[in-house]
């Protein structure tokens, strides 16, 4: 596939990348690295309905959980449905499942947080409890208003460690409109000057690439701004192009994580 960076670019970059397998128990490891002391990791989706994110979202959630000593979770939902979540991963709720806990999760886009990928690691965050007893940094694109990822940067600085994660084509869900009930979309295969279709030409299917520390000439090429798909929960395929702001990678985010082809999420509520 076409690209508008030099061949050379991106076959160096291909060295660069590492292939992920399918929930192997190392596959994080080096990111776990680059997190090394770190306070505060981010972990920014490019769409809001897609099953490889939310899987790899808590699998790394819980290598840093288990491996880093992180002992925190924020989620960007309504706060009292956050408590009642709270309440049940600590034990103090009349909850006695999981699917109970998300019970509060009913404002749109509930199904955000209401799909099987959410409820299988809620119940994995309960179960390790019992037994121990918008992320990229908006500076680095076209977008008006700072992103979390930013203001952490500001704050925080080398202590924030920003992940973005990114797919070339596949399905979502999403809803049509404010208020609509969500339905399966197709994510359309990314035009050629952007950051999805430079993943698609190294010709991995899944990888992680570490943008901190990348050798100088690399992140220079990468400093390129190339369109990046963002879906979020409103989102009509019919007007795929106004998905997509302009983004230098090298900028806004210290690591990348891509799936060549993604489906969507599984909504706890159908209708």
């Amino acid at each position: 596939m076409p690209v508008v960076l030099p061949r050379a670019t991106v076959d160096e970059l291909r060295l660069l990348v590492e292939p992920l397998t399918d929930g192997e128990a190392g596959d994080y490891d080096t990111l776990l690295k680059l997190v090394g002391e770190a306070q505060i990791v981010l972990l920014g989706t490019s769409s809001l309905g897609t099953h490889e994110f939310f899987r790899a979202r808590a699998e790394l959630t819980t290598r840093l959980i288990k491996d880093k000593g992180f002992v925190a979770v924020a989620l960007p939902a309504d706060s009292r449905a956050v408590q009642r979540l709270d309440s049940f991963v600590q034990g103090r709720s009349e909850d006695a499942l999981a699917i109970g806990a998300l019970g509060d999760v009913t404002s749109f886009p509930s199904w955000v947080w209401r799909n099987a990928e959410m409820l299988d690691f809620v119940g994995w965050l309960r179960n390790y409890k019992d037994h121990s007893r918008h992320v990229g940094d908006a500076r680095a694109t076209n977008q008006p208003a700072p992103s979390l990822g930013q203001l952490a940067r500001e704050r925080h600085g080398p202590r924030t460690v920003l992940v973005g994660f990114s797919t070339f084509s596949g399905t979502t869900i999403a809803a049509a409109g404010q208020g609509r009930p969500p339905r399966r979309q197709v994510l359309p295969p990314a035009p050629t000057d952007s950051v999805e279709a430079l993943c698609r030409a190294l010709e991995i299917p899944r990888f992680y690439l570490a943008l901190r520390g990348i050798p100088q000439p690399l992140a220079d090429a990468l400093r390129t701004p190339l369109l990046e798909r963002m879906v979020d929960a409103v989102f009509d395929q019919q007007f795929g192009a106004e998905t997509y702001v302009r983004a230098r990678l090298a900028d806004q985010f210290d690591a990348l994580i891509y799936f060549d082809e993604t489906r969507s999420i599984e909504p706890l509520d159908v209708g």
